[in-house]
């Protein structure tokens, strides 16, 4: 039983998400993010949430579909969830497959790391 409450509950967290990102709410958004992410591209988390927050707020909207989401829990806490992310604005397409490691964190599950890969 707590298996099936820990994968609603990274599901929602991974739902909402999604939704702070199309609804271009960029405190939620990062605050999705547990305080030790650490992006890929920057050498500074600093960096990486100034662009975040300018990719999020320059469109006039968003839009996100998720799609073919599941959960696997690892033993050592982690939840691994991969899915298909269409992400639509404006200004910019793009359809990925994406993985989210996430850990619970004070507020719940939070992603530690993520990757994509474009279809």
């Amino acid at each position: 039983m707590a298996a099936a409450n820990h994968r609603a509950e990274i599901l929602n967290a991974v739902k909402n998400w999604a939704k702070a990102w199309a609804d271009q709410r960029v405190d939620a958004y990062i605050d999705s993010y547990t305080s030790d992410f650490k992006p890929r591209q920057y050498k500074k988390r600093e960096y990486w949430e100034a662009q975040r927050r300018k990719r999020l707020s320059k469109p006039s909207s968003i839009n996100i579909q998720l799609s073919n989401i599941q959960v696997s829990l690892a033993e050592d806490g982690t939840a691994t969830v991969t899915f298909v992310q269409i992400y639509r604005s404006p200004i910019f397409s793009d359809n990925v497959r994406k993985t989210l490691i996430l850990k619970q964190e004070s507020g719940g599950w939070k992603i530690s790391s993520e990757t994509s890969k474009k279809l």
